[in-house]
């Protein structure tokens, strides 16, 4: 017996949102513009840094992957193959627009694989068995910064729970330092739930009842660690790795008791950034501007 398309894409698909706003990182501006200090003697110090830095920052691009491995203990249900991800990103603040294109290795048939944002309307392509696949268009909710991943991670650099400094590294010929973050799971789950783009599979899409299935982040994970390369130069980030142990149960997934006893899921990832305050051009092709309109989602 195989886990149902739905239970899949639910629990993939929190995972993979979960992951990639720890990933999406630090690089929208802040209002502090308190002097950069010279030379940080502590983690902290480092991280105040990085946060004023990110002042001068409008433009930026990232990539990386993730892969995520699911065991099932119990029940019905088997364990899954191996999950693997890999997406690139391009963020314009200056014109409040986004560009992502991503792969998910099994393909998982409703699962965005290009997202833009542009002139306040989210475009989706989802994958589907349609060759190219299948473009949807909605208009936002909310303000700007409520889709500019990297601003939202600012806010978790500011709530983080722990910072440990490592020992420093060069990166592609950037000397970094190198901190350890925990992040604070209640801004994590918070910003989870207010991402529209993914609130379909939390039971708040377009056709929907629009009944929310509650969400307990920070009970399903188990180990949250966060490795971030900081420039010594710039306090702009170079890179960031992710390693993340969640366990699930039925209820937290909407499956039946019988299903499985307990979900254990480990995620991986890596994420590069580059090409800072560089110009970039996001333009929809011509596919998606003939997208089927879909009801903006509830408030």
């Amino acid at each position: 017996m195989s886990i149902p398309k739905k239970v899949v894409t639910l629990c993939l698909g929190l995972v993979l949102l979960a992951t990639a706003g720890m990933a999406a990182c630090q690089t929208s501006p802040t209002t502090d513009t308190s002097p950069i200090t010279k030379t940080p003697l502590t983690s902290q110090e480092i991280l105040s840094n990085t946060l004023r830095a990110n002042t001068t920052v409008q433009t930026v691009k990232f990539s990386g992957n993730t892969t995520v491995t699911v065991e099932v203990t119990g029940g019905t249900y088997p364990s899954m193959k191996p999950t693997a991800r890999d997406f690139d990103v391009q963020l314009d603040n200056g014109h409040k627009a986004f560009q992502m294109t991503q792969t998910v290795d099994p393909v998982i048939v409703g699962t965005p694989r290009i997202y833009y944002i542009v002139d306040g309307l989210s475009y989706i392509n989802y994958e589907s068995r349609v060759e190219g696949g299948e473009w949807k268009k909605l208009k936002i909710n909310q303000v700007w910064a409520g889709y500019n991943e990297v601003e939202q991670q600012m806010k978790f650099l500011k709530t983080t729970a722990n910072v440990t400094l490592q020992q420093d590294e060069n990166v592609g010929g950037i000397d970094c330092y190198v901190l350890v973050v925990n992040p604070d799971m209640k801004v994590l789950t918070n910003w989870v739930l207010q991402q529209d783009y993914y609130l379909n599979l939390l039971g708040r899409g377009p056709g929907s009842s629009g009944n929310l299935i509650p969400i307990d982040l920070a009970g399903m994970f188990k180990i949250v660690s966060i490795k971030q390369w900081i420039a010594k130069d710039t306090y702009l980030i170079v890179r960031t790795d992710i390693q993340a142990v969640l366990e699930m149960s039925p209820r937290d997934i909407r499956a039946n008791d019988g299903d499985f006893e307990k979900m254990t899921v480990e995620v991986k990832g890596k994420c590069k950034f580059f090409d800072y305050n560089q110009p970039i051009t996001i333009e929809l092709p011509e596919a998606a501007r003939s997208a089927t309109t879909i009801p903006t989602l509830p408030d």
